[in-house]
Formats: structure tokens, C-alpha cells, sequence
């Protein structure tokens, strides 16, 4: 899990895969002493590696990959010019990611659709639940939301600076 919205050699990183995740996929098929190989190369240029069938991988990369992609992108494809240029470092910092390559990130969502379909009908109703607390009276439903997920974002962040 790395990379950049940015392509071409000009913009290799060598510390690219220093502390991401790289997810092995075994199956019952899998050679054990194959995949202690593989998990040691990854290991070996720092990434940290972690262990999931293809079916679950699929599904949590929908979740926490394809699905802010293609957030990112609804973003900016539902902004006119006049509010584009009022847009700061939240709206820069929020849709850096739609800056890649449509043709690679189609292939990815179309390879990976029913789950990406799955992660939008989730996101529907996550936005359902906001729209919600937008028709308090009083916005503590929605102050209760909002410090939900600013909870769940800072116990991230903290997470993977422990790592």
C-alpha cells in the first residue's frame, strides 16, 4: 500500500515503501516456503507486512483505497471554476489523490467493483447518517458525529506513528 498520484521515473521516491503495509494473500495453494521469501523481501525494504485471503483483501483495499479515490475524484468532477478557485489546503490536501491515472484507477475499479460498489453503499449511508444530524436543532448530533470521527482519525494517526 504505496505509491503516489504523481508518474514517470522523475518521481521515484526511495523511500517509498519505508513503514507501508504490504498485504500477502495466501491460499491453501500457497507454498509455505515461498511466502516466508516473499514477506522477508518486503520486510527486508521496510514495509510492514500483513496477511489476509485474496477475498478480504479485495474487500478492506474497496474500503480504504478505491473508495477515497473515487471520493477524491467526486470531489472535484462536482466543483465549477468559481469555486475552484476559493479552494484551499483541505480541499488540496482532500483530492491530491484524483490527480492519477484514469486509465490505471478504472481498470482498478472495474477489477474490483462489487466491492467498491459495496464500500460506496456503505459511504451513502454514512452521509445518510450526517444528513441526519444536519436537521438537529441544536447540532449536538452532529458535534457528536463529527468528534466520532475525529476520535477514530487521531487513534489512526497515533497507531501508525507506534509502528
Amino acid at each position: 500500500m504505496a505509491g503516489s498520484e504523481k508518474r514517470g521515473v522523475q518521481n521515484a521516491q526511495a523511500d517509498l515503501f519505508e513503514g507501508a503495509i504490504c498485504v500477502l494473500t495466501p491460499d491453501e495453494s500457497t507454498d509455505t516456503g515461498a511466502l516466508a521469501a516473499v514477506e522477508t523481501f518486503w520486510a527486508d525494504l521496510g514495509m510492514r507486512t500483513v496477511r489476509m485471503s485474496p477475498a478480504e483483501h479485495d474487500r478492506r483495499v474497496a474500503e480504504i483505497s478505491h473508495l477515497p479515490h473515487a471520493l477524491a475524484a467526486a470531489l472535484v468532477a462536482m466543483q465549477d471554476g468559481e469555486s475552484l478557485a476559493l479552494a484551499g489546503k483541505g480541499f488540496a490536501d482532500a483530492t491530491r489523490i484524483a490527480a492519477g491515472d484514469g486509465g490505471l484507477w478504472r481498470d482498478i475499479f472495474l477489477d474490483n467493483r462489487d466491492n467498491l460498489r459495496a464500500s460506496l453503499e456503505r459511504l451513502r449511508g454514512s452521509l445518510d447518517d450526517m444528513l441526519g444530524c444536519l436537521d438537529s436543532e441544536t447540532g449536538e448530533d452532529l458535534k457528536a458525529w463529527l468528534d466520532a470521527a475525529a476520535v477514530k482519525r487521531e487513534d489512526w494517526a497515533r497507531s501508525r506513528r507506534r509502528d
